[in-house]
């Protein structure tokens, strides 16, 4: 009896020896490693040890796939094991909580016996793995035959410690993740960084330097130094040819750069970026059907991307990058890539316009030079910024001396009397532009500038206002000349010319009925004495009008008409010129209209004879009468003054001229000198307005002058 007692005894000895051996193994392997999978391997294969166990294994619940995972598995088929990763943890297995209990362990316990069960295993031990009341998992252990009560007891206890390690293995797996993670964050925002510094600097070389190569170079080697690739080029549309020219490249020999300098629109893929506007491209070149023949050989690139260039939405050139290796571009790659062909595009776009702007400044200095007149422009401040050759050749000052200087210190305006004129509001011709925005003409008075020598020269100056695409004025252009070199022979011989064409007519006319008269008086009947006396009457009339606007004209050229600017009445001044022609031309209805009690400032009387001037005309191509309308209003600009007609009106091709000196329309069927308009432009700029028309052929005329209001 004692020899049995002592063996049992023995017996519970080695059990617990052995049991105390295996809990130190797992012990030791759940502390030396935190790999899950290492772990749970060597846990079981020392659990089915101990116990004999045939089969087990630990099976984890995997919230986010609402599945059971196998680990460390030791004799389950492959069938059952596929099995028990399916079982779908939904219904009894899964409640409302995110996390299960241990009552839920129980639940899927029983599913797990279930199959294991059906797939051969007569006799199955599931306990439960929980920490902290949350369910981890079940740890399986099954065979032929039961488990004894000691290995039970066994496996509670190591499910103790296997709950916790797989605790400890699941929590550093879940830093490990969040480290990558984390580190993946970082790398991406490094990444970030640098594309955004690329960026930061492509588009600092594009607002900064207007030198398209340049600015295409620096991007390529931005491109290069951040993104993962091995070559990348530019090309440009030549649209007229149809193709792309390859303009800056990188990472390409020579040899095979030449061999693709051009790429035909129509059939390449950089040309399909280039007709759809869109992104192409090419994970591998060995694969796509696109590209069963290329120029360039599968040891060049084996991955690339076209992107397209574009200014606004008109596409200007193609971005091209490229691997060697295999290289699937992602979309925040092409989001990349395009950014920096939108940089581009503002490159080139800023280039053109500069180039544009450089021509169109090359050309208007062209133009100033060539201009035989000094000719100089200035800003809002007078500040002069242009002064052409003929200006410098007048005053004796450089352009470099002058620019950005005040233009009353370097263009000195006096009176006959050496009174300086710049700053004058009423007599400074930029000033009066500057503020009123409109022409201005110095004729009427003798002006002369005194140059850097300090001589004094005859000129005669007319100014216009610079205005911006709002219509705001920014500046002045002012034209200059020396009155002095028209010479009295000139003069002379053009007054000569024009008396020779014009009195030719109307003395004709007056001795052809002068002679008539004298020859057969006695025999002509009243009537016809009275149309010849008339008719002698009628061309001295015209004579004597023709004198008239010639003097005028030649006197407000040579400054000897002084224009007076003085404050008057403009509705008695209408009143007036419009009771002449009341009487005189009764076809004609005549209305006169105000708009309050308008006063300007200026000649009264020349701003009569330009009143009559225009009533004349309109008088003389409305033969068959119809209504002359007049108006006068005011705003802040000025006093306008119109005059309407419903005469025959005048062509688009004259309408431009009529204001010419000696211009007589192509369609006008009245007599006349074609000085009447002209005139009364020069007496209206001489007051610091402005004249203009409107009119359309069989509706009618409208005239139009402006003067300073009072």
């Amino acid at each position: 009896m004692s020899t049995v007692v002592e063996t049992t005894a023995a017996e519970e000895l080695q059990r617990r020896n052995r049991e105390l051996a295996a809990l130190n193994a797992i012990s030791l392997a759940t502390s030396r490693s935190l790999n899950l999978e290492e772990m749970l391997d060597f846990s079981v294969a020392t659990i089915l040890e101990i116990v004999g166990g045939e089969a087990g294994g630990v099976l984890l619940v995997e919230a986010p796939a609402r599945r059971l995972s196998v680990w460390g598995q030791r004799g389950l088929s492959p069938e059952l094991a596929e099995r028990l990763a399916a079982l779908t943890l939904d219904g009894d297995y899964w409640p409302p909580a995110a996390l299960l209990d241990v009552a839920n362990l129980w639940r899927i316990g029983e599913a797990v016996q279930e199959a294991a069960r059906e797939a051969g295993l007569a006799a199955c031990t599931i306990l439960p793995l929980w920490w902290r009341d949350v369910a981890l998992g079940v740890l399986l252990v099954g065979g032929q035959e039961a488990l004894g009560r000691w290995s039970i007891e066994f496996l509670m206890t190591v499910s103790d410690q296997l709950s916790l390690a797989v605790r400890n293995a699941q929590l550093y797996r879940e830093v490990q993740r969040e480290l990558a993670e984390r580190q993946r964050a970082e790398e991406e925002a490094r990444r970030r960084n640098a594309e955004l510094a690329a960026l930061n600097a492509i588009a600092a070389a594009a607002s900064s330097s207007l030198n398209l190569q340049e600015v295409l170079e620096r991007a390529l080697d931005k491109v290069l130094a951040v993104a993962g690739v091995d070559t990348d080029a530019i090309y440009l549309l030549d649209q007229h040819a149809e193709k792309l020219v390859l303009t800056a490249y990188r990472g390409v020999p020579k040899e095979i750069a030449d061999r693709v300098r051009t790429l035909p629109v129509r059939t390449s893929l950089a040309g399909q970026a280039v007709q759809s506007g869109e992104p192409v491209v090419v994970g591998d070149i060995t694969t796509d059907p696109r590209l069963r023949t290329t120029l360039l050989n599968r040891e060049v690139i084996r991955s690339f991307a076209a992107i397209p260039i574009k200014s606004g939405e008109k596409v200007q050139g193609v971005l091209h990058v490229a691997s060697r290796q295999y290289h699937p571009f992602s979309a925040e790659e092409v989001q990349f890539y395009t950014a920096i062909a939108s940089e581009i595009g503002v490159a080139m776009e800023n280039a053109r316009l500069y180039k544009a702007a450089s021509e169109a400044k090359r050309e208007l200095e062209n133009i100033t030079d060539s201009i035989a007149d000094g000719l100089y422009t200035t800003d809002k401040e007078r500040r002069i910024t242009s002064f052409n050759p003929v200006a410098e050749m007048l005053t004796g000052w450089r352009a470099e001396e002058v620019l950005g200087r005040f233009c009353g210190d370097i263009l000195r305006v006096e009176d006959e009397e050496g009174r300086s004129l710049c700053g004058s509001e009423d007599r400074c011709s930029i000033y009066w532009t500057l503020q009123h925005g409109y022409h201005h003409l110095s004729w009427g008075e003798k002006r002369f500038i005194v140059t850097k020598s300090g001589t004094r020269i005859p000129i005669a100056k007319t100014a216009s206002p610079l205005l911006d695409e709002a219509g705001q004025v920014v500046g002045a252009v002012a034209a200059f000349w020396d009155a002095s070199r028209e010479t009295k022979l000139q003069q002379l011989d053009k007054f000569l010319s024009m008396v020779s064409h014009e009195l030719l007519t109307p003395l004709t006319n007056i001795k052809t009925a002068a002679q008539l008269s004298l020859r057969r008086f006695d025999t002509l009947d009243k009537g016809t004495q009275q149309e010849l006396w008339d008719c002698i009457s009628q061309q001295c009339n015209s004579l004597i009008g023709f004198v008239e606007k010639t003097l005028r004209i030649s006197y407000l050229k040579t400054g000897r008409l002084a224009v007076e600017r003085q404050p008057f009445a403009c509705l008695p001044l209408l009143e007036k010129a419009v009771s002449l022609y009341r009487i005189g031309a009764p076809g004609c209805r005549f209305e006169v209209w105000a708009q309050g009690s308008p006063w300007a400032i200026g000649d009264e009387a020349q701003t009569a004879v330009v009143l009559n001037a225009i009533l004349e005309n309109a008088v003389k191509y409305s033969p068959g009468g119809g209504t002359i309308r007049l108006e006068v209003a005011e705003d802040e600009a000025g006093v306008l003054l119109s005059i309407a007609d419903q005469g025959q009106g005048i062509s688009p091709q004259d309408l431009d001229h009529v204001t010419e000196e000696f211009y007589r329309g192509q369609t006008s069927s009245a007599n006349g000198y074609g000085l009447g308009l002209y005139l009364t432009k020069m007496l209206v700029e001489a007051q610091g307005g402005r004249i203009w028309l409107e009119s359309e052929l069989g509706k009618g005329t409208q005239v139009h002058f402006t003067l300073p209001k009072a």
